[in-house]
């Protein structure tokens, strides 16, 4: 049994530390790359599309390898993720990728399977973290909420570039 994993692209670029530094489209094509190469959905035979935000004009080299690329010109990424679950003949063959809230129980409470970024990524996680000899943190707010890590690694930046001349 092959599974279909629906990807919410520009929330895995955003969250991922590896994919959020340079244009645009160089972080768009660090993820495809990586889909190629680590291939986090296992088998070959499991299918994989991208959804981005936005006009496949502005997309300068058309995508290639084992992911299939939607750009939702005139509607959101969010929308276009529910209605493929929607629309889906085989829902408990979808796997839906996002730390988007309401993508995920939009997805669970139709029948696909959901993971976080984080889960989809372990590997970059894992390999991260070999390199800093860390672990992975929740970092608390002031007020007890929680902060990403990409978060606050853009914290710790902003921080050094002010106070560390």
């Amino acid at each position: 049994m092959s599974l279909h994993y629906l990807l919410d692209g520009y929330n895995i670029i955003n969250q991922v530390p590896r994919f959020c530094e340079g244009t645009l489209e160089d972080r768009r094509l660090r993820l495809l790359a990586w889909l190629n190469i680590v291939r986090p959905q296992g088998s070959a035979r499991n299918a994989v599309t991208v959804v981005f935000d936005g006009d496949p004009r502005y997309f300068g080299r058309p995508p290639c390898g084992c992911a299939r690329v939607i750009f939702t010109a005139g509607e959101s990424a969010d929308d276009c993720l529910k209605r493929m679950v929607e629309r889906s003949p085989a829902k408990k063959k979808l796997v839906v990728v996002s730390d988007d809230k309401d993508i995920k129980l939009y997805a669970r409470a139709l029948g696909a399977g959901v993971l976080g970024v984080g889960e989809f990524a372990a590997d970059l996680v894992r390999r991260r973290d070999k390199k800093t000899k860390t672990r992975p943190v929740s970092v608390k707010g002031a007020e007890g909420k929680h902060i990403s890590l990409t978060q606050a690694q853009k914290i710790n930046k902003e921080f050094e570039r002010i106070w560390l001349p």
